[in-house]
């Protein structure tokens, strides 16, 4: 174990290499964009329509979005970095969502319409953005 002083606000090691001070900034973690990507398990779609519920926090100066993807089962072996998104559903066709709602809907190109997927297996793949997902629902309106 080394023995160590703190000076002038930072730590010296006495008998080691020095360890230079970090000053934790509030303002450096802020500035951190964080993305986050979620992939769930492989279901049948049975509603028409997908809802989500999300939280915007209060950081205005950050980009804050969720969008989402609607993908087929991938080839065997190609789960890892592997994206197969049904046409019209991937995440450069999903509207991005910001806000705090608790029945969001989710929309394509403007249009919130899954019929054309209604009966197959499906994955969802979240992309959010400094924001918070707690919950989806899949409808049938």
């Amino acid at each position: 174990m080394h023995a160590a002083v703190r000076v002038a606000g930072g730590l010296i090691r006495k008998d080691g290499p020095p360890v230079a001070p970090v000053r934790r900034s509030p303002a450096a973690r802020l500035k951190s964009k964080l993305i986050h990507y979620l992939l769930t398990r492989e279901f049948v779609l049975e509603g028409n329509r997908l809802r989500l519920n999300t939280a915007m926090p209060q950081t205005p100066w950050h980009e804050q979005l969720v969008r989402v993807e609607i993908a087929r089962h991938p080839p065997l072996g190609g789960h890892y970095g592997s994206s197969q998104p049904y046409p019209g559903f991937s995440l450069d066709d999903s509207d991005a969502l910001r806000g705090t709602r608790t029945d969001m809907p989710v929309t394509w190109n403007g249009s919130p319409d899954l019929s054309a997927l209604l009966g197959k297996p499906i994955y969802l793949r979240f992309e959010i953005v400094n924001m918070g997902l707690f919950s989806f629902r899949v409808a049938h309106e």
